[in-house]
């Protein structure tokens, strides 16, 4: 192994430019580029989650059944949840609510 401090990086240099040339067409030029995503996501956010390797395979294989990601279709799957889920209560529910229960207690007493 190479010690740091002896490592010729003249060498690295003119080797990486090599390959670069060697592999690559002429007219690609990224001298300029930035590293990172070449689309941006919208409306997306990256997250680390763990999941169960049971639950994440059956995904897998789901997704891999129907020609989908995997990840497509857990997003599928929380927002078919989140549509069941039963809405918050809102003002008019409430009081209609608080109505039912005040005449009930009237009646009884």
């Amino acid at each position: 192994m190479t010690d740091i401090a002896t490592f010729d990086y003249g060498k690295l240099q003119f080797y990486e430019i090599k390959c670069r040339d060697v592999n690559m067409k002429p007219e690609y030029d990224f001298d300029q580029a930035k590293r990172g995503a070449i689309i941006p996501q919208q409306g997306k956010t990256r997250i680390t989650i763990y999941i169960d390797d049971d639950i994440l395979e059956a995904f897998r294989q789901k997704g891999d059944a129907e020609g989908k990601g995997y990840q497509t279709m857990m997003n599928q799957a929380l927002r078919e949840y989140l549509d069941q889920a039963k809405p918050p209560l809102d003002e008019d529910t409430l009081r209609r609510v608080f109505q039912e229960e005040l005449r009930a207690v009237t009646v009884v007493s």
